[in-house]
């Protein structure tokens, strides 16, 4: 009996055809609204990378997390990681790790996970004040050896010479010292 009740409103339900076009309109509606919902809420291949920065007071580092897109590739991956250091921190108390106009290049990545990193030296070099360029080397090798496994050593040079080294010195890159 109720059986027959239930088929009975199913098939008054299907013949007026106005209730069904408000039923599958609905029924699509809340489809759409839903996909949007999980689309926007759900972020893409991200992955999820910390930087640190020095602090205004320059004693220590503070540690900022972000979630970067994924890449095709490790080294295009690298230069996204790089641009968003440049770009500094986004919490107060920390300071930008480079000078506003330095921008990085990278020369090479080796196979064996050797990473020949070039500084630009149009702003580091010359400026009223000091940058501590050892502490932006160890700032800049902390970051990058942490969030890249694949790194294991880091040469940096401004504008393509070793910092602290005579110009035309031989000496640092050699297999002695790690650069080949």
């Amino acid at each position: 009996m109720i059986r027959v009740r239930i088929m009975n409103r199913i098939g008054a339900w299907w013949q007026n055809r106005k209730a069904l076009g408000y039923t599958l309109g609905g029924v699509l509606l809340v489809m759409l609204v839903g996909t949007l919902l999980v689309l926007a809420l759900a972020p893409g291949p991200r992955r999820r990378v910390v930087f640190w920065f020095p602090d205004t007071a320059g004693a220590h580092a503070n540690a900022e997390w972000r979630y970067l897109p994924r890449r095709e590739t490790r080294r295009e991956f690298l230069e996204l990681y790089l641009a968003e250091m440049l770009l500094g921190p986004v919490r107060m108390g920390s300071a930008a790790l480079v000078p506003r106009g330095v921008g990085f290049r990278i020369i090479a990545l080796g196979e064996e996970g050797r990473l020949f990193l070039d500084l630009s030296p149009e702003n580091l070099i010359g400026r009223e004040e000091e940058v501590d360029i050892n502490r932006l080397f160890e700032l800049i090798e902390k970051n990058v050896l942490h969030n890249f496994r694949f790194v294991k050593n880091i040469i940096i040079t401004v504008g393509g010479d070793l910092p602290n080294v005579p110009r035309f010195s031989f000496s640092p890159l050699t297999k002695q010292n790690g650069a080949l």
